[in-house]
């Protein structure tokens, strides 16, 4: 079994101490963007069977029973990330299915029960991604689709985040476009849309706890620079999403089986 580079107490650790999150906000410029690729490819309606892997403190889950109708459930081997899970949809008054398992294992109660495969931050933490992405092949039904976010580490925010705390950038396989779209082929994906997303979003880098003014001073300054610019985008309908500004990459494809 694959094991991932930050190991289960870290994720138990991260939980634990991270604070609540919120719904998902589309006001939030990242988020827009990523509202607007769900919508024009993929099939979202009531009833449609959407599984996020790695869902722990999910906001997402609630997002697409709301927005969409989707029927939702997640699977993670976080208990503390399950638990927060589970409770933000209560919170929202969503009706989903929270699974605390390792996808890794047989599972074959789940195998071709879904129509999307959702996962955000995750494939990127093992050294053979493909071999994940095979995994949530198996949970998906024939033409099924899935959606696979990751941490754009090739690029400026990759960079910031091995300057401004190392040990975190270290749990991430760096990949850029490409070789995310020839992780999806060796799971036998077809491409349906693959790209960079968003812009200069220094929301997904992970500063250190204990970093002090300096760090704290650094992050604050980033934050508003980032809102600044998100201004102008929107402002002139503008989105330059590169390998070099973009935060996050985004593949989604189809299941060829």
């Amino acid at each position: 079994m694959l094991m991932d580079l930050a190991g289960q107490d870290y994720w138990e650790k991260t939980w634990h101490d991270r604070k609540v999150i919120g719904a998902i906000n589309l006001k939030n410029y990242t988020q827009s963007r990523f509202d607007f690729i769900f919508k024009k490819y993929l099939p979202l309606k009531d009833g449609t069977k959407l599984l996020e892997a790695g869902c722990a403190q999910s906001s997402w889950l609630p997002y697409f029973n709301l927005r969409f109708g989707c029927e939702v459930s997640g699977i993670d081997y976080s208990e503390t990330g399950c638990k927060k899970a589970e409770e933000n949809l209560l919170r929202y008054g969503v009706a989903g299915s929270i699974l605390c398992r390792n996808f890794f294992d047989e599972n074959q109660d789940m195998f071709q029960q879904f129509d999307i495969v959702f996962s955000r931050g995750v494939i990127e933490h093992f050294e053979k991604p493909d071999v994940v992405l095979k995994k949530f092949y198996n949970f998906l039904k024939p033409g099924g689709m899935i959606v696979t976010i990751i941490p754009n580490m090739a690029g400026l925010m990759g960079k910031l985040q091995e300057l401004v705390n190392k040990p975190v950038y270290d749990l991430h396989i760096p990949m850029n476009l490409n070789e995310l779209k020839d992780f999806h082929s060796k799971a036998d994906f077809k491409e349906i849309f693959s790209s960079y997303i968003g812009s200069i979003g220094t929301e997904v880098v992970n500063y250190p706890s204990d970093g002090g003014l300096k760090i704290g001073f650094l992050r604050k300054l980033l934050k508003w620079l980032s809102k600044g610019a998100w201004a102008v985008f929107k402002l002139f309908n503008y989105h330059p999403e590169s390998q070099l500004l973009s935060p996050y990459i985004i593949y989604i494809g189809k299941k060829t089986a």
